[in-house]
Protein backbone atom coordinates (compact mmCIF):
# COMPACT_ATOMS: atom_id res chain seq x y z
CA UNK A 1 0.00 0.00 0.00
CA UNK A 2 3.02 2.42 0.45
CA UNK A 3 4.29 1.93 -2.93
CA UNK A 4 0.23 2.58 -3.97
CA UNK A 5 -0.07 5.67 -2.02
CA UNK A 6 3.93 6.81 -3.51
CA UNK A 7 2.43 6.30 -7.11
CA UNK A 8 -0.85 8.16 -6.43
CA UNK A 9 1.45 11.64 -4.95
CA UNK A 10 3.48 11.24 -8.21
CA UNK A 11 -0.16 11.50 -9.91
CA UNK A 12 -0.36 14.79 -8.32
CA UNK A 13 -3.00 14.31 -5.84
CA UNK A 14 -3.03 15.92 -2.58
CA UNK A 15 -3.03 14.02 0.72
CA UNK A 16 -6.10 14.64 1.50
CA UNK A 17 -7.24 13.07 -2.20
CA UNK A 18 -4.93 10.26 -1.42
CA UNK A 19 -6.92 9.82 1.87
CA UNK A 20 -10.24 10.41 0.04
CA UNK A 21 -9.54 7.74 -2.78
CA UNK A 22 -8.32 4.88 0.21
CA UNK A 23 -11.51 5.10 2.12
CA UNK A 24 -13.61 4.70 -0.83
CA UNK A 25 -11.70 2.87 -3.77
CA UNK A 26 -15.06 3.27 -6.28
CA UNK A 27 -13.39 7.05 -6.90
CA UNK A 28 -10.40 5.35 -8.63
CA UNK A 29 -11.06 4.69 -12.65
CA UNK A 30 -11.03 1.01 -12.91
CA UNK A 31 -7.22 0.32 -13.74
CA UNK A 32 -6.21 1.93 -10.46
CA UNK A 33 -8.91 0.51 -8.71
CA UNK A 34 -7.89 -3.09 -9.62
CA UNK A 35 -4.35 -2.01 -8.64
CA UNK A 36 -5.55 -1.09 -5.55
CA UNK A 37 -7.61 -3.86 -4.81
CA UNK A 38 -4.65 -6.13 -5.71
CA UNK A 39 -2.37 -4.21 -3.30
CA UNK A 40 -4.50 -4.02 -0.24
CA UNK A 41 -5.49 -7.77 -0.95
CA UNK A 42 -1.53 -8.72 -0.35
CA UNK A 43 -0.54 -5.82 2.15
CA UNK A 44 0.37 -7.57 5.44
CA UNK A 45 2.27 -3.95 6.39
CA UNK A 46 -0.25 -1.14 5.82
CA UNK A 47 -3.53 -2.30 4.92
CA UNK A 48 -6.18 0.12 4.71
CA UNK A 49 -8.96 -2.44 5.94
CA UNK A 50 -7.39 -3.77 9.59
CA UNK A 51 -10.43 -4.46 10.85
CA UNK A 52 -9.27 -8.38 11.52
CA UNK A 53 -5.65 -7.24 12.51
CA UNK A 54 -7.09 -4.85 15.68
CA UNK A 55 -9.07 -7.69 16.75
CA UNK A 56 -6.10 -10.04 17.17
CA UNK A 57 -4.46 -6.90 18.04
CA UNK A 58 -6.49 -6.58 21.60
CA UNK A 59 -5.83 -10.47 21.68
CA UNK A 60 -2.11 -9.75 21.36
CA UNK A 61 -2.35 -7.23 24.29
CA UNK A 62 -3.92 -9.99 26.24
CA UNK A 63 -1.22 -12.03 25.95
CA UNK A 64 1.15 -9.52 26.71
CA UNK A 65 -0.89 -8.80 29.75
CA UNK A 66 -0.50 -12.06 31.12
CA UNK A 67 2.80 -12.27 30.72
CA UNK A 68 3.30 -8.91 32.56
CA UNK A 69 0.94 -9.93 35.58
CA UNK A 70 2.96 -14.20 35.53
CA UNK A 71 5.83 -11.62 36.08
CA UNK A 72 4.38 -9.54 38.92
CA UNK A 73 5.31 -6.59 37.10
CA UNK A 74 2.31 -3.61 37.68
CA UNK A 75 0.99 -1.66 35.15
CA UNK A 76 -2.53 0.42 33.99
CA UNK A 77 -3.37 -0.94 30.10
CA UNK A 78 -4.23 1.74 27.56
CA UNK A 79 -8.07 1.67 28.18
CA UNK A 80 -7.80 2.46 31.93
CA UNK A 81 -5.39 5.48 30.99
CA UNK A 82 -8.02 6.57 28.42
CA UNK A 83 -10.50 6.79 31.29
CA UNK A 84 -8.35 8.79 33.32
CA UNK A 85 -7.06 11.38 30.71
CA UNK A 86 -10.55 11.72 29.68
CA UNK A 87 -11.86 12.48 33.30
CA UNK A 88 -8.92 14.79 33.71
CA UNK A 89 -8.16 16.39 30.26
CA UNK A 90 -11.09 16.29 28.08
CA UNK A 91 -9.84 13.59 25.96
CA UNK A 92 -6.95 10.87 25.94
CA UNK A 93 -3.80 12.44 25.21
CA UNK A 94 -0.67 10.26 25.86
CA UNK A 95 -1.98 6.02 25.87
CA UNK A 96 0.53 3.57 25.40
CA UNK A 97 -0.82 0.05 25.62
CA UNK A 98 0.78 -0.75 29.03
CA UNK A 99 2.29 2.19 31.63
CA UNK A 100 4.45 0.66 33.46
CA UNK A 101 4.09 1.15 37.73
CA UNK A 102 7.05 -0.64 38.36
CA UNK A 103 11.06 -0.85 37.05
CA UNK A 104 11.87 -2.99 34.68
CA UNK A 105 15.29 -2.67 32.96
CA UNK A 106 15.13 -4.68 29.00
CA UNK A 107 19.09 -4.20 26.96
CA UNK A 108 20.22 -2.34 30.02
CA UNK A 109 17.42 0.86 29.30
CA UNK A 110 14.66 1.69 32.14
CA UNK A 111 11.36 0.88 29.90
CA UNK A 112 8.41 2.92 31.47
CA UNK A 113 6.17 2.20 28.94
CA UNK A 114 5.00 -0.78 26.36
CA UNK A 115 3.59 -0.62 23.03
CA UNK A 116 2.41 -3.56 21.31
CA UNK A 117 2.59 -3.55 17.15
CA UNK A 118 0.61 -6.89 15.93
CA UNK A 119 2.52 -6.89 12.55
CA UNK A 120 5.80 -6.88 11.37
CA UNK A 121 8.14 -3.51 12.06
CA UNK A 122 9.21 -2.48 8.42
CA UNK A 123 11.45 0.15 7.52
CA UNK A 124 9.92 2.26 5.57
CA UNK A 125 9.75 6.10 5.74
CA UNK A 126 6.01 6.03 6.31
CA UNK A 127 5.81 4.40 8.50
CA UNK A 128 8.77 4.66 10.46
CA UNK A 129 7.51 8.30 10.59
CA UNK A 130 4.37 7.40 12.12
CA UNK A 131 5.86 5.24 14.74
CA UNK A 132 9.05 7.82 15.89
CA UNK A 133 6.33 10.38 16.36
CA UNK A 134 4.24 8.27 18.49
CA UNK A 135 6.44 6.91 20.28
CA UNK A 136 8.63 10.51 21.16
CA UNK A 137 5.45 12.00 22.44
CA UNK A 138 5.65 8.89 25.27
CA UNK A 139 9.50 9.17 25.35
CA UNK A 140 8.97 12.88 26.01
CA UNK A 141 6.04 12.37 28.87
CA UNK A 142 7.28 8.99 30.55
CA UNK A 143 11.20 8.54 29.58
CA UNK A 144 12.01 5.63 27.67
CA UNK A 145 10.10 2.53 26.95
CA UNK A 146 9.57 -0.58 24.41
CA UNK A 147 7.67 -1.70 21.20
CA UNK A 148 7.16 -5.17 20.75
CA UNK A 149 6.36 -6.49 17.50
CA UNK A 150 4.39 -9.79 16.64
CA UNK A 151 5.94 -10.73 13.52
CA UNK A 152 9.34 -9.30 14.40
CA UNK A 153 11.31 -5.90 12.74
CA UNK A 154 13.91 -4.53 11.03
CA UNK A 155 16.85 -4.00 12.30
CA UNK A 156 17.78 -0.62 10.14
CA UNK A 157 14.60 1.01 12.45
CA UNK A 158 16.05 3.10 15.18
CA UNK A 159 14.49 4.86 17.53
CA UNK A 160 15.97 6.57 20.78
CA UNK A 161 15.06 5.87 23.90
CA UNK A 162 13.07 2.97 22.63
CA UNK A 163 13.82 -0.44 23.07
CA UNK A 164 12.42 -2.81 20.03
CA UNK A 165 11.07 -6.48 20.55
CA UNK A 166 10.33 -9.74 18.90
CA UNK A 167 7.52 -10.85 20.61
CA UNK A 168 8.52 -14.63 19.77
CA UNK A 169 11.91 -13.88 22.09
CA UNK A 170 9.42 -13.96 25.09
CA UNK A 171 6.11 -14.73 24.68
CA UNK A 172 4.15 -18.39 23.87
CA UNK A 173 4.99 -19.42 20.81
CA UNK A 174 1.80 -21.71 20.26
CA UNK A 175 -0.63 -18.77 21.07
CA UNK A 176 1.51 -16.13 18.82
CA UNK A 177 1.32 -18.81 15.80
CA UNK A 178 -2.26 -19.30 16.73
CA UNK A 179 -2.62 -15.29 16.39
CA UNK A 180 -0.58 -14.97 13.00
CA UNK A 181 -2.81 -18.04 11.77
CA UNK A 182 -5.60 -15.80 12.14
CA UNK A 183 -3.94 -12.49 11.24
CA UNK A 184 -3.13 -14.59 7.73
CA UNK A 185 -6.96 -15.98 7.63
CA UNK A 186 -8.42 -12.50 8.02
CA UNK A 187 -6.41 -11.70 4.90
CA UNK A 188 -7.19 -13.92 2.87
CA UNK A 189 -11.16 -13.59 3.45
CA UNK A 190 -10.37 -9.65 2.33
CA UNK A 191 -8.40 -11.18 -0.31
CA UNK A 192 -11.46 -13.55 -1.61
CA UNK A 193 -14.15 -10.94 -0.91
CA UNK A 194 -11.97 -8.77 -3.06
CA UNK A 195 -11.82 -10.66 -6.31
CA UNK A 196 -14.93 -12.46 -6.27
Amino acid sequence: MNVFRTMLAEMKLSKIQIKAYLRDPQKFHKREREEFLAAESSDVVSMVNQVEIHKNAEVFEDVLSDWLEKRGIRFVRQKQLEIEQKEEFGSPVLTPDFLLLDSVIIDGISVHWIDCKAFYGCNLQFSIKKTKKQMTRYINHWGSGAIVYLQGFSEAIKIPNCVLLNAYGALDVDILSDLEGKNCLGLNQVATTVFE
